[in-house]
């Protein structure tokens, strides 16, 4: 099949075929491990579940809340988490996670940005205040301060200043960071305009309304400013 071919060319196909062969040789080895594992488990020996010394039902250990089933014990959004924090409009008691404050739990985004990032935040601070640490202490108290965007607090500008900020985001938060409120707007160490700076002011104004913290982050580099 390779006698056609250059002395160097050759010699790699000839490498090619030991690798595919070696290759082909490691699947049948797997497929008869595979084979004989099963014949394992099927020609007598009990199962885990079996030889464990654990009576009654096995899924004893996972109660479902208002009919939504569960792992481990944590609820899903909405009803009462017995293993973990508190899910999306309820309570908790004891430790663990739920699937309503795992971080890796994305929800579906129907483009709606403002509630999009809301429900991010909300999830956050659920999240970092009742997740155990490594130690299992839980810091209630745990701080969380987004950074600008402070018109997410309502659903459209239109809002801002007319109607309540969302209750559910602000009850998350502790605070929020407002950049270039007086210097660094258009550039560093140059002075905000007028009409920025006011609109900004007037953005945050709810948040200190709400007792807030508000943070300007500010950049200048001079002392005089």
């Amino acid at each position: 099949m390779t006698k056609n071919l250059r002395p160097g060319k050759k010699r790699l196909a000839e490498a090619e075929l030991h690798i595919g062969l070696r290759f082909a040789a490691v699947l049948m080895l797997a497929a008869l491990f595979s084979v004989l594992l099963v014949s394992c488990k099927t020609s007598g020996g009990p199962s885990p579940v079996e030889d464990s010394s654990v009576s009654g039902d096995i899924s004893s250990e996972a109660p479902s809340v208002s009919g939504d089933s569960s792992v481990g014990g944590g609820s899903t959004s909405g009803g009462t988490a017995s293993g973990g924090g508190p899910a999306s409009g309820g309570t908790a008691s004891g430790g663990g996670s739920t699937s309503a404050d795992a971080a890796d739990t994305v929800p579906v985004f129907d483009g709606d940005y403002r509630a999009a990032m809301r429900s991010f935040i909300i999830r956050i601070a659920s999240y970092a205040r009742t997740k155990p640490a490594a130690d299992g202490s839980v810091n209630p108290k745990f701080i969380v301060i987004p950074q600008n965007g402070q018109e997410v607090a309502w659903n459209n500008d239109d809002d801002i200043g007319v109607k309540e900020p969302d209750k559910a985001y602000f009850a998350a938060i502790d605070g929020c960071g407002r950049e270039d409120t007086f210097f660094g707007c258009n550039a560093d160490n140059v002075a905000t305009n007028k009409s920025d700076r006011a609109y900004f002011k007037e953005i945050c104004a709810p948040f200190l309304k709400a007792g807030k913290t508000v943070l300007s982050i500010d950049y200048c580099s001079s002392l005089k400013n």
